[in-house]
């Protein structure tokens, strides 16, 4: 009979960090265990994805191809979704008003009638979404999804300047059941997050599912919240340190660098906060802490540039305390380099083994609150970068500010502050002030070593 016949799903991991939250979980594993279940991936390299012996079949994923008209059509739809996502939940009353009033943000209206999708809009949105809706539809010609009767689609994140924009297409005009799965803490707010009339959000904890309430309108019966998918896999390392830390009574300070655009500015080649970094490291050395006591290691984003490690590698070499630099990751298609599983736990054993951990990112931050971490959330501009404010800019985007009001992590303003801290933790002095129990109920739920792969997927079977 047709209803007991096999369904296929179709699963889009287009970056290196989806195949490191749905393999690297075992929800990949738990998923293909389903009766009746045909899973085809879509990933840029299929040779790079582990599979563990899951029954899946891996095909190579194309990047959309933008006509003219996509190009202006996503970039005018672009600074609407943005202002909107942004702007919500500004500091001030009247810009978040504005952007209110300016759009509303939901794709479902292409199911319903014309009439009620003017109703529910105004006329700039409802003419936006038409032309998007006349491009894709009549201009549109390549097709993305190898076959044209999946049940259901699984899509990582749901941007319109995504790798899989187009496979995304695909299921929204073919009618499969698109779910949309969160791939970042940022995925809903600065991400530029749009909703293709998905069936259901899987998102990682109470905090996202807000976001999608408040921000975007979505209802509850929509959104699973499912975990945080890498909890396992930073609190399940080896007890034997890798290689790049040799056990030692050192005091370990862990330096953990973003992506060089977050931060760069056009009057200065360096991101301003790798020069944050070099400068605080100086101040270190000039300070009266027992430099013999200290390990410093660096870790850079797998985006950094090869040309940044080498300017840390003549930089660090004045000081008197040992500095490591650690780059991961292998060059592939990845917009950031891919790590195998072996290499993300080596992160994992780098956050595990520090004493306090040095970043500007909501990442490293909620990975070093998991492991009840010491953390310097640096938060200061660096001396000639305060007209563009590269560092305390990032502090204001919803995502941080959300975690930073609800559970009191400290962000510092001043490097002097941040070496008092130091100097405390040195001498087991220092007061966390951060609220683990508010962040546990809001950020990581369910945290149990398989719960992410095992809600994944029953997430998946439930709504199909």
């Amino acid at each position: 009979m047709q209803s007991n016949s096999p369904k296929k799903l179709a699963l889009l991991l287009p970056y290196a960090v989806n195949i490191r939250d749905i393999c690297y979980s075992g929800a990949l594993k738990k998923l293909s265990s389903s009766e009746g279940l045909i899973i085809h991936i879509y990933t840029q390299e299929p040779e790079l994805v582990p599979l563990y012996g899951c029954n899946v079949s891996v095909y190579t994923l194309v990047e959309y191809t933008d006509s003219w008209l996509d190009r202006q059509l996503k970039q005018l739809f672009s600074v609407f979704i943005y202002q909107h996502s942004y702007n919500y939940q500004a500091l001030h009353d009247l810009t978040r008003i504005s952007p209110l009033n300016l759009v509303q943000l939901s794709w479902h209206g292409f199911k319903h009638s014309l009439f009620r999708l003017i109703l529910a809009i105004n006329i700039h949105k409802f003419l936006l979404v038409l032309s998007f809706f006349l491009s894709n539809r009549i201009l549109r010609k390549k097709k993305y999804l190898c076959d044209t009767d999946y049940h259901m689609v699984v899509s990582s994140r749901s941007v319109i300047n995504s790798l899989e924009y187009g496979y995304i297409l695909d299921a929204f005009f073919s009618k499969s059941k698109l779910i949309l799965a969160a791939g970042s803490w940022d995925n809903f707010t600065t991400k530029v997050f749009v909703d293709f009339n998905s069936s259901g959000v899987l998102v990682w904890n109470s905090q996202m599912a807000s976001e999608l309430k408040e921000i975007y309108g979505f209802s509850d019966k929509k959104i699973v919240i499912l975990g945080f998918p890498r909890f396992s896999q930073l609190l399940n390392v080896p007890k034997t340190p890798q290689s790049v830390h040799e056990p030692s009574p050192a005091f370990k300070i862990l330096i953990c660098l973003s992506y060089e655009d977050l931060t760069k500015c056009p009057h200065n080649n360096i991101p301003a906060e790798f020069v944050n970094a070099l400068n605080f490291l100086d101040l270190l050395d000039k300070s009266p802490l027992n430099s013999e006591s200290l390990q410093v290691t660096i870790r850079f984003h797998p985006f950094t540039k090869s040309d940044f490690v080498e300017l840390f590698k003549s930089s660090t070499k004045r000081f008197s305390f040992p500095v490591q630099l650690y780059f991961p990751g292998i060059s592939k298609k990845y917009f950031e380099n891919f790590m195998s599983f072996v290499e993300d736990r080596v992160y994992s054993s780098q956050l595990q083994d520090a004493n306090v951990v040095i970043s500007c990112g909501s990442t490293v931050a909620i990975d070093s609150m998991v492991l009840r971490k010491h953390q310097i959330n640096i938060g200061w501009d660096p001396p000639g970068f305060s007209d563009y404010r590269p560092i305390t800019r990032i502090w204001g985007f919803p995502h941080l500010r959300s975690l930073v009001a609800s559970t009191n992590l400290k962000v510092y303003r001043s490097s002097t502050d941040a070496l008092d801290d130091i100097t405390k933790c040195m001498d087991n002095e220092f007061i966390d002030p951060v609220d683990y129990e508010a962040f546990t109920r809001l950020y990581v739920p369910n945290s149990s070593p398989s719960s992410y792969a095992s809600s994944f997927s029953d997430s998946i079977t439930d709504l199909q």
